[in-house]
C-alpha cells in the first residue's frame, strides 16, 4: 500500500467536535465580562503587589485556554497529515479534551484562592507529565512504523523526500527535545507554589507573593516560552513543505510548469 498523503479531516472529526466543545466549555465559564469584573474589583483595593499578579495570573490562564485550542488542532493536523496516513488514525479524545478545559476553567475560577489553584494546578501538572509520556510512547511507534512504509511503498521520489524531512521534524520536537524534563519543572514549580500558598494562609501572608510569582513564572517560562521555542521550526518547517507540496501537485497535474526545488 503506497504511502500517500491524504487531507486528515477525516481521521480528525471526533478531535475537532471535542476542540469545538472546549471552547464552548471555556468561554461559557469565562468570558470577557468575568475578567473586567475582576479588574474593576482589584482597583478598587489599595495597590499591592499580590494584585497585579492575580491579575496578571487570570490572564495568562485565559490566554493559555485559547492557545491550548489553537495548538492543539494545528498538532492534530500535523500528525494526521504526516505520519503513516493510511494506518495512522489519531483516537477519539473528546473525554481528555473536556477534562482539560474543566481543568482550565478551574484553574481560572481559582485563580484567586491560591490554595485551590495550586492543588488543580498541581493535578494538571501531573496529568501533563503523564500525557507527554503517553505521547511519546505512541508516537515513537507511529513514526518507526512511518518510515517502514515510506521504505516500503514509497511514493513518488519527491514525495518521498518531503515525508521523510517532515517525519524528522515530527521526531525532533516530540522525541528529541525535553518535554519530560519541562513537564517535571512545572510539577516542582506548581508543588513550589502550593505550599507557599498554604504557608501564606497559615502563617505569613508575604509567602502569598510568592505563590503567585511561582505560579506566573511556571505558566509563562517553561509552558508557553520554552515550549513554543521547540515547537517554532517545527511549524516553519513544516508550513515550508506545505507551500512545497502544494507547487508540486500543481505541476503534476499541469497547472504550473514549474516548482519549487525539494
Amino acid at each position: 500500500m503506497t504511502y500517500q498523503l491524504e487531507d486528515p479531516s477525516r481521521r480528525t472529526t471526533g478531535l475537532k467536535s471535542a476542540s469545538v466543545l472546549g471552547v464552548k466549555l471555556i468561554v461559557g465559564v469565562f468570558g470577557f465580562t468575568y475578567f473586567t469584573d475582576q479588574v474593576k474589583k482589584i482597583s478598587t483595593l489599595s495597590p499591592s503587589l499580590a494584585n497585579y499578579f492575580y491579575i496578571a495570573l487570570l490572564a495568562i490562564v485565559c490566554i493559555k485556554a485559547a492557545l491550548w485550542i489553537a495548538v492543539a488542532q494545528k498538532e492534530i493536523d500535523i500528525l494526521s497529515t504526516w505520519l503513516d496516513p493510511r494506518k495512522y488514525y489519531p483516537p477519539d479524545e473528546t473525554v481528555n479534551a473536556v477534562l482539560f478545559a474543566l481543568v482550565l476553567c478551574g484553574l481560572i475560577l481559582s485563580s484567586r484562592n491560591l490554595i485551590v489553584f495550586g492543588a488543580i494546578y498541581v493535578v494538571y501538572a501531573v496529568v501533563h507529565m503523564y500525557g507527554w509520556m503517553h505521547l511519546r510512547r505512541e508516537l515513537r511507534k507511529v513514526i518507526k512504523k512511518s518510515r517502514l512504509l515510506l521504505q516500503k511503498d514509497p511514493p513518488s521520489h519527491s514525495v518521498k523526500r518531503l515525508c521523510t524531512i517532515a517525519i524528522d521534524l515530527i521526531e525532533t520536537y516530540y522525541l528529541g527535545r525535553l518535554h519530560l524534563f519541562r513537564a517535571a519543572l512545572v510539577l516542582f514549580l506548581s508543588t513550589a507554589g502550593l505550599i507557599a500558598s498554604i504557608k501564606a494562609h497559615l502563617s505569613n501572608a508575604h509567602y502569598q507573593t510568592y505563590a503567585y510569582g511561582l505560579y506566573v513564572f511556571s505558566l509563562v517560562v517553561p509552558e508557553e516560552v520554552v515550549t513554543n521555542c521547540a515547537r517554532a521550526p517545527l511549524y516553519s518547517g513544516i508550513r515550508r513543505l506545505e507551500g512545497m507540496l502544494y507547487d508540486l501537485r500543481r505541476h503534476e497535474a499541469g497547472t504550473a510548469p514549474q516548482s519549487n526545488s525539494i
